[in-house]
This record gives C-alpha cells, structure tokens and sequence, in this order.
C-alpha cells in the first residue's frame, strides 16, 4: 500500500489501508482449532465460513476502493487526426 502513488500524504486517512490492516488482524488471530471444528449435524466448518465470509468482504471493499483510486480514470477520447484514409477525402 505504502508503494502505491498517491498525490495526498495522508495514507492512514484513506479506507484502504484499514480494509488490509482489518483483513490482516482477523486472520492472524483466528484460532485455527476452532476453524477446523465441525458442529455435529452440521456439513461444514461454520467458524471458518464466517472468517472466510468477513475475508471476502474486506477485500471486495479494498478491490473496489483501489480500483476507483487508480484504475478509473475514463475520459472522453478526443481524436485530433483521422485514422482511416476514407475519412480524410471529406
């Protein structure tokens, strides 16, 4: 994150570091025992579906927030000069 450009100084104002820092944190204190426990008459690992869940979440936040900060920069195309002979005969 810390790599990215940014025209602003102000890194740790911005949500997307606090999107990776919240990801980050929940992984690193899940508690891998209760992520592989299975409740009887269940048929999957609810613990771990929810971290995964909350993973997911996080990061489609961030994707979005990142994709919105630096990849949409959508302008209208202005072209100065035609590019095919057909249109420079008008």
């Amino acid at each position: 994150m810390g790599r990215l450009p940014d025209k602003s100084r102000e890194i740790y104002k911005r949500e997307e570091p606090r999107l990776v820092l919240e990801a980050l944190t929940q992984l690193r204190l899940a508690d891998s025992d209760a992520l592989c426990q299975v409740e009887e008459g269940a048929s999957h690992r609810a613990t771990l579906d929810q971290l995964l869940t909350r993973l997911e979440q996080l990061l489609r936040r961030l994707s979005d927030d990142m994709t919105a900060r630096y990849f949409q920069h959508a302008e209208a195309i202005h072209q100065l000069v035609p590019t095919h002979p057909e249109q420079q005969e008008e």
